[in-house]
């Protein structure tokens, strides 16, 4: 009887410990998917808050070139792990006060007076011309919020959370984590991600790089979206934070980036057979490499200005992107 109720303890124990440490929000990588009544591919747990105005779902999977992963039509980015990440509006020029938000309900009813730590990745899309500063936030809400409504969503109380920085959110080759911690007033049960600022409120920066004026609006990838007690978040995926400097993506390194006249790629690989250098775009370009000791140099003096991706062939693809000045 006495090992009976020792068992029963240890299992009471194991998932006070485990509801304590997993990630609250419903498949925060965005991983699980299933298709639609249309045979579209969808994100399971997550949708929007507004009807009209969708978010895009990428993924590596999908039949349309327009929302797959690495290359879309918003520029190039991979997945931080797995396959797949949203892609949201949090302004743009032409249609005044327009946003995209996702939305995801929780695995359970926060609790009151609890705090929990929230981060998630964002990438500014390469071909998207203006970045935002302090205006991303996140949304608690009892109720599920279901707007008919294009615009960004009118709500008495602002976002409990807001990604306040002293610089925009420019960044378009790396993924950047932002966080923040949130306590419950209880009961909150659904959160909503994207811009709640009306457009006289947003701090904008013009970063260029569209190629017309489709692209003259703030665009972000986002990806891995945790929320948990503070004691509890994932480790760093290899992302670049805030307050970091740039690390090594998939074993690649290079510099200086930008790029004037030459640049260096450091990787394993002893000698690059096959690579390919294309634009935001898409064109292909020509470019040569040479051995050199901490890697390969390459001649950029021919390239005009704009955002590049150098593709890496081989058993496992890889890729970077670096600006040409």
């Amino acid at each position: 009887m006495l090992k009976h109720s020792t068992f029963l303890l240890l299992i009471f124990f194991g998932l006070v410990l485990w509801s304590k440490g997993q990630n609250i929000i419903q498949n925060g990588s965005f991983e699980d998917t299933a298709r639609s009544g249309f045979g579209t591919l969808k994100s399971n747990h997550w949708g929007t808050p507004t009807v009209g105005s969708t978010p895009d779902f990428f993924h590596s999977s999908r039949t349309s070139t327009i929302y797959r992963v690495p290359q879309n039509y918003s520029g190039f980015q991979n997945a931080i792990d797995g396959n797949a990440y949203f892609g949201i509006m949090g302004y743009d020029l032409f249609l005044s006060e327009t946003r995209e938000y996702i939305k995801n309900r929780l695995l359970d009813s926060l609790k009151k007076d609890s705090t929990y730590c929230f981060q998630m990745y964002v990438s500014l899309a390469d071909s998207m011309t203006y970045a935002i500063k302090n205006n991303l936030g996140v949304f608690f809400s009892r109720n599920n919020i279901k707007l008919n409504n294009l615009l960004h969503l009118r709500i008495d109380t602002m976002p409990q959370i807001e990604f306040n920085d002293s610089s925009h959110f420019t960044e378009k080759n790396q993924w950047v984590k932002l966080s923040g911690a949130y306590t419950a007033q209880g009961g909150e049960r659904f959160l909503s991600i994207g811009v709640f600022k009306t457009d006289s409120l947003l701090d904008t920066l013009f970063v260029g790089g569209g190629s017309d004026v489709t692209f003259n609006k703030t665009y972000y990838y986002i990806d891995d979206v945790w929320l948990s007690h503070c004691d509890s978040l994932p480790k760093d995926s290899g992302a670049v934070g805030l307050n970091e400097t740039p690390r090594k993506e998939q074993d690649i390194l290079l510099y200086p980036n930008p790029v004037r006249q030459f640049f260096t790629l450091e990787t394993q690989a002893t000698a690059l057979s096959n690579f390919q250098l294309i634009n935001a775009m898409g064109q292909q370009f020509p470019l040569q490499a040479e051995k050199a000791a901490n890697g390969f140099r390459f001649d950029a003096q021919h390239l005009p200005k704009g955002l590049y991706i150098l593709q890496l062939g081989g058993e496992v693809p890889k890729a970077v992107k670096f600006v040409k000045k």
